[in-house]
């Protein structure tokens, strides 16, 4: 999970030049024992630590990027407290206290920041007040969007 985050900012920041082109180069192939499909585990946890390096950096080479960075680790941050609460609430204690500091250190930032969909505060602002709101709403989306693609 997320295994590529680190590198793949490492390897873009040494390009002298870098194309975007609208097609997938690569898919992943998602089996029932893979790291995809299977629960969070505490190898999972050094997202965190990855997130915040690679995140700070980038913050302190290119300082006009401070929201949208803010908001790539806060969506990453409330993703994983989500996989970590379908594990069990008092699962991963100490990671769990990470993303909370984290979310009330930069809630006011977060709140302020145009760039930040109404949808993505809400979420933001479950995943600050109540562990049980949160996971309840979020598997809600789950479930909405399983039915969307059921219907198309």
């Amino acid at each position: 999970l997320y295994e590529d985050f680190a590198t793949t900012y490492y390897l873009v920041e040494k390009c002298d030049k870098i194309m975007l082109i609208d097609d997938r180069g690569y898919f992943y192939r998602v089996r029932p024992e893979s790291i995809m499909t299977s629960k969070v585990s505490k190898k999972n946890m050094t997202l965190l630590n990855t997130a915040e390096k690679v995140c700070n950096d980038v913050k302190c080479k290119y300082p006009d990027l401070e929201i949208p960075v803010l908001r790539k680790m806060a969506i990453t941050y409330m993703n994983l407290y989500f996989e970590i609460l379908k594990v069990g609430f008092n699962s991963f204690g100490q990671e769990q206290s990470i993303i909370q500091k984290f979310l009330i250190d930069n809630k006011e930032q977060f709140f302020r920041a145009n760039e930040i969909s109404r949808k993505e505060k809400i979420k933001y602002r479950m995943a600050v007040s109540n562990k049980i709101t949160y996971y309840i709403a979020c598997w809600m989306r789950v479930l909405l969007r399983r039915i969307r693609n059921v219907k198309e």
